[in-house]
């Protein structure tokens, strides 16, 4: 059985972000042991945890809130360090590996689609669609689903298997198999860009499949205790535009960079003070010297730049879809 590290080859094409390996390092041991190693000892769970708490501190700027991280705490690492058996242990790992292994793809794909590499977000969002069938088949014991070809075969046959348990796996099948056929269109083997529209569908649908995965997983047996408060999570995400900041070991994103993440989020769609900015900024754990602010407000404010100055004040110029019209819809 293959880690989650090894079965993308065909998609190196999407970009890699900074923090990217890291992460995604944790995610694979925190699968590692929970679905395919029985030797785990204090060490490994101290390390896995430890690993979790960083990616969740990553995750928080990138979604704006830290409830994804609250919940994982509470659940599961909180009774994990007070101690409980290797069958418990086992177990608690596999339902913190089922409900978190959604967020890597999708908080990347919001990014990317925010920033405009439309193939990117789309080759993402197949890559949420293998992870769902990819647990599914383990969680539902039939790992043997893996050892199948190509995606629709395994898709088909997990539908089969699961279907007199979970009625709705019909309708989970049909979105990840149009998902993943935009990806295998618009992926790395294709020179076309993904279209805007494709790209908006693909990253639309993917709450509703998170819906679909955390109800398929009460049937089998993994019911998510707060699974009304991750899907408000998903669906916040989409609604409000987050945009992901990373920490990025050693590189840090310019002024400039960091107020355009809050343009295309519609921050400066009501006139906003340097305070204002200062204290949005302070949010997302960015501070930069005021001269440096000021000097980059003035900039962006000057012709051609997004951002209008009046009365003191810092607004929009044109709403983010009309700044970028041209390149976003040719």
């Amino acid at each position: 059985m293959t880690t989650e590290n090894t079965i993308h080859s065909v998609d190196l094409e999407y970009r890699r972000y900074p923090d990217e390996d890291k992460v995604e390092a944790v995610l694979d041991e925190l699968y590692r042991f929970a679905w395919e190693s029985n030797a785990l000892d204090s060490r490994d769970l101290v390390r896995i945890s430890e690993g979790l708490r960083w990616v969740l501190s990553v995750w928080n700027k990138a979604l704006g809130t830290q409830r994804l991280a609250e919940i994982v705490e509470v659940q599961y690492l909180a009774p994990l360090s007070n101690g409980m058996d290797a069958e418990k242990t086992v177990r608690t790992l596999k339902d913190l590996d089922l409900i978190i292994c959604f967020f890597h793809h999708y908080i990347y794909a919001f990014e990317e689609f925010l920033d405009r590499k439309f193939r990117h977000a789309v080759i993402r969002c197949g890559l949420i669609c293998e992870r769902i069938i990819k647990r599914l088949s383990l969680a539902s014991g039939h790992a043997e689903i893996l050892e199948l070809p190509n995606f629709d075969q395994k898709t088909n046959r997990l539908r089969s298997v699961l279907e007199s348990k979970y009625g709705d796996i019909l309708f989970l099948a049909d979105f990840v198999r149009y998902i993943y056929a935009q990806r295998s269109n618009k992926g790395a083997h294709d020179t076309g860009a993904a279209s805007v529209m494709i790209a908006k569908t693909c990253m639309s649908q993917t709450p509703t499949i998170y819906l679909f995965y955390l109800e398929a997983l009460g049937k089998i047996g993994y019911p998510i205790p707060l699974k009304q408060e991750l899907l408000n999570l998903v669906n916040s995400t989409i609604s409000t535009g987050t945009t992901l900041i990373l920490s990025q070991e050693g590189k840090s994103r310019s002024c400039a960079e960091v107020l355009e993440s809050q343009y295309k989020q519609g921050f400066f769609s009501v006139p906003r003070s340097q305070a204002d900015i200062i204290q949005r900024l302070g949010d997302f754990g960015f501070s930069f010297p005021r001269m440096t602010l000021s000097d980059t407000l003035r900039r962006l404010s000057g012709r051609g730049g997004f951002i209008i100055k009046r009365v003191g004040l810092y607004a929009q110029r044109l709403p983010p879809t009309e700044f970028y019209e041209t390149e976003v819809f040719s």
